[in-house]
C-alpha cells in the first residue's frame, strides 16, 4: 500500500511540475507578444524609434526569462528568437521599415510557438 502511495504522490507532482511550467512559458510568453504588439503598432504609424523602445523591453523581458526558459526549452529555438531580436532591432534602428515589419512578424511567430513545444499532445509524445 505504500508503494501505491508513493506513486501517486511522485505523479501527482510530475503532473503539477508539468502544469505549473506550461503556465510559467504562457505567461511570458503573453507578455512578450503584448510588448512586441505595441511595437509593431509603433511601425505602423512609422515610429521606428518608439518601435526599436518597445522590441528592446520585449528583449529585457526575455533575457530575464532566459535562466528559466534554457532550463526547459530548446537552446537551439531560444538562440533563434535572440537572433531574430538582434535583426528586428537592427532593422529598427537602421529606420528600414519594410524589414522591421518583416522581422517582427517572424519573431512573434517564433515567440508564439514555444509554448506548443512543451504542451502535452500525441504529437509531442511520439
Amino acid at each position: 500500500m505504500k508503494r501505491v502511495w508513493i506513486a501517486a504522490f511522485l505523479l501527482f507532482a510530475i503532473t503539477t511540475a508539468g502544469i505549473w511550467n506550461y503556465f510559467c512559458i504562457q505567461n511570458t510568453v503573453n507578455e512578450l507578444n503584448t510588448t512586441l504588439s505595441s511595437a509593431y503598432q509603433a511601425a505602423e504609424r512609422n515610429d521606428l524609434s518608439r518601435a526599436s523602445a518597445h522590441t528592446q523591453a520585449a528583449l529585457h523581458i526575455f533575457e530575464q526569462s532566459r535562466g528559466y526558459l534554457s532550463l526547459v526549452l530548446s537552446h537551439q529555438s531560444l538562440d533563434m528568437i535572440t537572433v531574430s531580436f538582434d535583426r528586428t532591432i537592427r532593422a529598427a534602428e537602421n529606420q528600414d521599415f519594410s524589414e522591421f515589419m518583416t522581422e517582427s512578424s517572424e519573431l512573434k511567430a517564433r515567440i508564439r510557438l514555444l509554448p506548443e513545444s512543451e504542451s502535452l499532445s500525441f504529437s509531442n509524445l511520439f
